[in-house]
């Protein structure tokens, strides 16, 4: 079960019928995690999916910042070699 947040209604309802069953469920959902989802439903145990898709939500979240520092950090570094 894929949820948007933690606390949320759909979150609740989750863990209310958990107890005593096994659920697997996902909260904090993005758009990486979601395609993750939709591409391996059919083709890995849920378990498995459960692990790929939080994987890919937490990989999906990056600092842009940082990603600005490394890009100027590899251009400068281009810039020295010539």
């Amino acid at each position: 079960m894929l949820v948007d947040l933690q606390g949320g209604t759909p979150f609740n309802t989750v863990m209310s019928i958990a107890r005593g069953r096994q659920v697997y469920a996902i909260t904090g959902m993005n758009v990486p995690a979601l395609i993750v989802a939709a591409s391996e439903r059919d083709e890995v145990p849920l378990d498995v999916l459960e692990r790929d898709v939080a994987s890919a939500a937490r990989e999906g979240v990056v600092c842009v910042g940082d990603l600005i520092k490394d890009l100027n950090a590899s251009t400068y570094d281009e810039d020295e070699d010539e």
